[in-house]
């Protein structure tokens, strides 16, 4: 997993810290209108996200996590 994962940082930012809300939803605001007047996008139009937040790391998380829990449905 750790090779899938890009060793690319331009793209990466340096903020821990952000009001959720506002990030969620004021950061791809931009996105959206430019994604509506223009035919194409770049990577210079995306919001930056930390490391921790993107896609091949979470997705790792999430992979240990289930099978770090023993799924048992017959408790339920």
């Amino acid at each position: 997993m750790r090779r899938a994962m890009s060793v690319d940082r331009d793209n990466v930012c340096g903020v821990v810290g952000a009001f959720l809300p506002n990030y969620l939803l004021c950061s791809y605001d931009k996105v959206v209108m430019l994604g509506k007047t223009t035919d194409s996008l770049e990577n210079g139009d995306f919001p930056m996200l930390p490391s921790n937040l993107r896609a091949s790391c979470l997705f790792a998380t999430m992979k240990k996590a289930i099978c770090a829990v023993r799924w048992c449905f017959k408790c339920w």
